[in-house]
């Protein structure tokens, strides 16, 4: 009876060492050039409370939480998976944006976008951008992300930055989120 006790606290001790901050990691690249001025890509881009409106089919709310530091807390949905996160905007040089989840089951994970002007792409000013995704998730994440290919994420990737790009050229008024939605979460489910 008491080896069966060690095993069990063993185990126990074993799972709760697992590190919750990032069990996986994954990094995927993308280029795609858009036909939107680079300085109206980059004030989507900062404009974190804008998200909503931007990519509605992903992003669920995006209430400030820091003006100052640019740190908001988003909801993220992905099908059956809502995720909460808080999200940093900020640039290291006029030519690259940088979005750094802070918390969360997607803590450390960077999207790092470098932009180039294009003088005449298709008639007008255009950007050339290169985006890297290093991606962490959280080891219950993992579970789920597994089953989704590089290819959907680079696919994901190259439509929101579609969904930018038509946001940057015809902005539509943030809607403000005043209190976070109400719902009850068991792990990564929401309902």
């Amino acid at each position: 009876m008491q080896h069966y006790r060690f095993l069990v606290f063993l185990v126990i001790v074993s799972i709760s060492l697992i590190p919750a901050q990032a069990f996986a990691e994954r990094i995927v690249s993308i280029e795609k050039n858009l036909p939107t001025e680079k300085e109206k890509l980059v004030q989507v881009f900062s404009d974190l409370q804008a998200y909503p409106q931007v990519l509605p089919k992903n992003i669920k709310s995006s209430i400030i939480q820091n003006e100052e530091e640019n740190i908001s807390k988003m909801t993220f949905k992905f099908k059956i998976i809502t995720v909460d996160a808080d999200v940093k905007y900020y640039s290291t040089s006029p030519d690259i944006v940088i979005l750094e989840v802070v918390s969360g089951d997607l803590k450390g994970t960077t999207l790092t976008g470098q932009l180039t002007d294009i003088e005449n792409f298709q008639g007008s000013k255009g950007t050339n951008v290169k985006t890297d995704l290093d991606l962490k998730i959280s080891w219950y994440l993992s579970l789920v992300a597994a089953f989704i290919s590089d290819e959907h994420i680079e696919s994901m990737l190259d439509s929101s930055l579609e969904q930018f790009s038509i946001y940057a050229n015809n902005p539509q008024p943030a809607k403000i989120f005043e209190k976070e939605p109400e719902e009850t979460c068991f792990l990564v489910w929401c309902w």
